[in-house]
């Protein structure tokens, strides 16, 4: 297996510069994740605070760099639009869970609706998209949707009321280098028969069965040839 993986990524060529960024930007979107998910594990409102900065200078220079003109981001969205325990119940009530779900739950006393399971709020991602970010899915766990958006729209968008942080979904594109032509070595041209060939000790063998063969085609033997043969 490992000498597998170590041929594949000796055959991947990936900007080092890029890869460091990348590198160090996941541990920052794992972290956020991991922390957006324990937080929304409650049976009430959540609001989360908007980032001083929702696009650090690096994490925008990245984006250009890797995506160009069209970023895939993440946005990390403030609030689901539920402020009061009030609408969080009304929220509750539209939500059904499986049974499985509630199987699972009950092992850990969390049979109730969480923050978790309401829905990402829709007028948020409808206005993102209206600024001209395309929705590529929304993340209910996180409070977050992933888009595609134009580089020079970024700013903007960051700067929503809504918009708590942006960060870059993380992904790593490796390139196949070219493969070396291995071509199979010409014929020897010297080989004009048989004997020219190093069969070893099976030569005997193989020349026995070419004089049977080539008996055999050449049709029935009478007696007098066969006796000026063996003459």
């Amino acid at each position: 297996m490992y000498k597998n993986l170590f041929r594949y990524f000796k055959n991947c060529s990936v900007t080092f510069s890029a890869l460091l960024i990348v590198i160090a930007t996941i541990p920052s979107i794992a972290a956020a994740a991991g922390s957006n998910i324990s937080e929304n594990l409650k049976s009430a409102p959540v609001q989360r605070a908007k980032a001083i900065t929702p696009l650090p200078d690096q994490a925008r220079q990245y984006l250009i760099e890797r995506d160009g003109e069209l970023a895939v981001v993440w946005l990390f969205f403030t609030d689901k639009q539920i402020f009061t325990n009030e609408q969080f119940d009304d929220a509750a009530n539209r939500v059904a869970l499986s049974d499985h779900v509630l199987a699972r739950r009950n092992k850990v006393d969390r049979s109730q609706v969480l923050f978790a399971d309401i829905p990402v709020a829709t007028s948020y991602i409808e206005e993102v998209v209206n600024l001209g970010g395309k929705l590529r899915r929304a993340s209910r766990w996180l409070n977050a949707a992933s888009f595609e958006i134009p580089t020079n729209l970024l700013s903007q968008i960051s700067e929503l009321q809504f918009v708590a942080s942006l960060r870059p979904v993380a992904y790593l594109t490796a390139v196949r280098s070219d493969q070396t032509e291995i071509k199979a070595p010409a014929p020897d041209a010297t080989a004009q028969s048989v004997e020219d060939l190093n069969y070893g000790s099976s030569f005997n063998q193989l020349n026995q069965i070419k004089r049977k063969t080539d008996r055999k085609a050449s049709g029935p033997v009478s007696r007098g040839q066969r006796e000026k043969t063996v003459t």
